[in-house]
């Protein structure tokens, strides 16, 4: 267990800013005073849920990448694609310090035909009394510049669901460069 620092804080009370790091055989726990973020040692996930004020907010994050055989431009048949994703192999507390801490991911992206490549650091910054986290991604490119095109590098959320379903929406960008985005319910009266 690291230490916490700062006062304790009554519920609802912010005036005090605490910052805690709480460590099991399995994950840390960092608890801003507002905000607490599970985060795994090892495996898919880089965060095994979000609570804020005790509510969840954020499941699961996971960091996706998708690449291809060739550059897009040039013609010819048809593009191969492969889709991989971020493992963490391990995890440290960097720093857990009396206004915010510091943890370090690192890892490489996988893929379901055994390559892994790409060695990756994230890094989440907690700041005391604060509801944001701050995520650093870098990588290095450690794959073969004729073969391995980076199509894109993501990270998804898995997010509950409390909205009613007319409040949901899904949105999709057109290669012009528009976005076309509808609720998932439109309202009765809309035409």
């Amino acid at each position: 267990r690291f230490e916490t620092v700062g006062k304790k804080r009554k519920e609802n009370d912010f005036s005090t800013a605490w910052l805690s790091v709480d460590e099991t055989s399995a994950s840390f726990v960092f608890s801003t005073g507002r905000l607490k973020a599970y985060v795994p040692k090892q495996g898919a996930r880089l965060l095994d849920s979000l609570c804020l004020h005790g509510r969840k907010v954020g499941g699961a994050a996971r960091l996706l990448c998708s690449t291809q055989d060739r550059p897009s431009a040039e013609g010819g048949d048809a593009l191969h694609f492969t889709d991989y994703e971020g493992r963490v192999e391990r995890a440290v507390v960097e720093r857990a310090g009396a206004m915010h801490a510091v943890v370090r991911l690192d890892g490489r992206y996988a893929n379901g035909e055994g390559r892994s490549w790409l060695p990756f650091t994230v890094r989440f910054y907690f700041y005391a009394g604060s509801e944001e986290v701050k995520m650093v991604h870098t990588f290095v490119f450690d794959g073969d510049m004729d073969r391995d095109f980076i199509r894109s590098l993501g990270v998804r959320f898995e997010v509950p669901m409390r909205e009613a379903a007319y409040n949901r929406h899904v949105a999709f960008a057109t290669a012009e460069g528009g976005v076309w985005a509808e609720p998932v319910q439109p309202l009765v009266g809309r035409r």
